[in-house]
């Protein structure tokens, strides 16, 4: 049935609806959530930081000047909504190029800043030089991503048994990877059903 009030009286405010509503849709699809870019850009900032150099051609599609961060490399969106739905920092250190003086340094990751990703279903650690020290007393602030299925912490040689504490409050977890870190002995399962696959390959 016809609007007439809408369409006899006042096509303008018909059309004008019509424009807002096209406008939302699009922002809503073509850009990703400002709060996630702008997460994702003070963890590529720690990461630089903790070199204390310029990277130009570190995370390059990573930049602070607009843009569609769901157009970024190792990011995936939710194609509806714009929200983040997978990260992958896997082994970021090979981007770096040969020539940086790595030594013993660790990331200092600073976790909280994956709390902006609402939507977050995988994140992947894997193989950054994660600092213990902090992933044993912060990864438990992920529980509150509810949504938070996959996680990937292989290859952080610095992990040990001390993190398991916080492993148990990621209570939405179906898949967790723990290989080739230095946890050692049988994973306790108690406290851990939730988890549906747990890789703890030999390190």
């Amino acid at each position: 049935m016809e609007c007439w009030c809408l369409s006899k009286r006042k096509p303008w405010l018909y059309w004008l609806l019509m424009i807002h509503t096209h406008m939302v849709v699009w922002k809503i699809q073509g850009d990703c959530i400002e709060e996630e870019r702008k997460a994702l850009l003070e963890i590529k900032d720690s990461f630089i930081k903790l070199y204390n150099s310029k990277m130009d051609n570190f995370l390059p599609t990573w930049v602070d000047y607009g843009g569609d961060c769901c157009e970024w490399e190792r990011v995936n969106c939710n194609a509806t909504t714009g929200h983040v739905t997978d990260l992958s920092f896997y082994y970021l250190r090979g981007m770096i190029g040969d020539n940086m003086e790595f030594g013993s340094k660790l990331w200092p990751l600073n976790v909280s800043l994956f709390l902006h990703f609402k939507e977050l279903t995988s994140l992947n650690l894997s193989y950054d030089y994660l600092d213990e020290e902090i992933m044993k007393t912060e990864l438990e602030r992920l529980s509150s991503l509810k949504k938070l299925e996959v996680l990937d912490l292989s290859g952080n040689r610095d992990i040990d048994n001390d993190i398991l504490p916080s492993l148990k409050t990621l209570t939405s977890l179906k898949v967790l990877d723990l290989s080739h870190t230095s946890l050692n002995g049988n994973f306790p399962t108690n406290g851990y059903k939730c988890i549906f696959f747990v890789f703890l390959f030999p390190n």
